[in-house]
């Protein structure tokens, strides 16, 4: 299954990929948006390829990226040489580590079972007063992704989905978890996915403002929702 996955750091995509390129593009630039500003220290848990971490040390962050998938850290272990990221294999929730400026979270919540406890670790990881930044697909239809998984026999979600979302589910797990919503979008709307890859637009800082609107008129068109709350000291 996994060449039927994109290389994210693929210099040429194949055509079957534009479309996903596309998606994953305008959700990074989307997220890099959203930070706040004066962090220094940012964890990413679930940390995948890393290519969100690529951007962040490209902007003089200081990036810890956590993955339990050793050959997803090996993809870019060399760009982590290079910018000096931290790589960690291991499953978030046995690990101790404390005072970062920011927790990072894409695309994972949806995979962890208890995701109100995966909620809670993260908010662990943050000093107080700092922030977490969290992405899930949004009111996705789970049903129609199923399959039959051929090295088990089972049918399940075809990317290992586990949970779908929506605005109040999501928001109030966060707050749950002892954060403080600053901010929440919807980003990378389908329309928009469409006009890029038909047109053979890039992804910049005009069609990153469409994608903003289009999302505002057409928000069950997009794609993902994202989250940026506060850390608060529970009591």
């Amino acid at each position: 299954m996994e060449n039927n996955r994109i290389n994210i750091w693929a210099a040429k995509q194949p055509p079957k990929f534009k479309k996903m390129y596309i998606t994953e593009m305008l959700r990074y630039k989307q997220l890099l948006k959203m930070l706040p500003l004066n962090l220094s220290t940012v964890i990413d848990i679930g940390c995948g390829k890393g290519y969100m971490d690529y951007l962040l040390a490209q902007e003089k962050y200081t990036i810890t990226a956590v993955d339990i998938s050793e050959d997803s850290l090996k993809s870019f272990s060399e760009i982590a040489k290079k910018y000096s990221i931290t790589q960690i294999c291991a499953d978030f929730f046995t690990l101790d580590l404390k005072n970062f400026d920011l927790v990072l979270s894409q695309e994972m919540i949806e995979h962890i079972e208890d995701y109100q406890a995966a909620l809670d670790k993260l908010y662990t990881f943050v000093r107080s007063g700092g922030y977490g930044l969290f992405s899930v697909p949004y009111k996705e239809n789970l049903q129609a992704k199923m399959i039959n998984y051929p090295e088990t026999g089972k049918h399940v979600h075809r990317n290992g989905h586990l949970h779908s979302f929506t605005r109040n589910k999501f928001v109030d797990s966060i707050k749950q978890a002892g954060f403080k919503i600053v901010r929440v979008e919807l980003i990378t709307n389908k329309r928009a996915i469409k006009w890029l890859a038909s047109l053979r637009l890039p992804v910049n800082i005009i069609t990153i403002y469409l994608d903003r609107i289009l999302n505002i008129l057409f928000p069950n068109k997009a794609t993902f929702i994202a989250v940026l709350a506060e850390k608060e000291n529970k009591a």
